[in-house]
């Protein structure tokens, strides 16, 4: 546990790491829902395809969330480096 109180050593740098820990997990659940959806719209199950538009707009509700945290981390990294 030493090692982690160095790399975190101010809330602002633990802030900023669960940040970029959250783009990551948002990015990879966006990128591997569009290899799932890739899939579903060429199944020949009905039922399957009828899941397909909820699975779009969940993959627009996640590209939401990870334009606002990258645009939340990027405008807190600029103001942090004003000071």
């Amino acid at each position: 546990m030493p090692t982690l109180g160095r790399s975190l050593r101010s809330p602002e740098t633990a802030l900023q790491s669960g940040y970029l820990c959250t783009l990551l997990a948002v990015r990879l659940a966006r990128n591997v829902l569009g290899l799932i959806l890739v899939t579903a719209s060429t199944a020949p199950n009905p039922e399957i395809h009828a899941l397909v538009p909820k699975g779009i707009l969940l993959f627009v509700v996640l590209a939401g969330a990870n334009v606002a945290l990258t645009h939340y981390r990027q405008r807190n990294s600029v103001e942090g480096a004003r000071f």
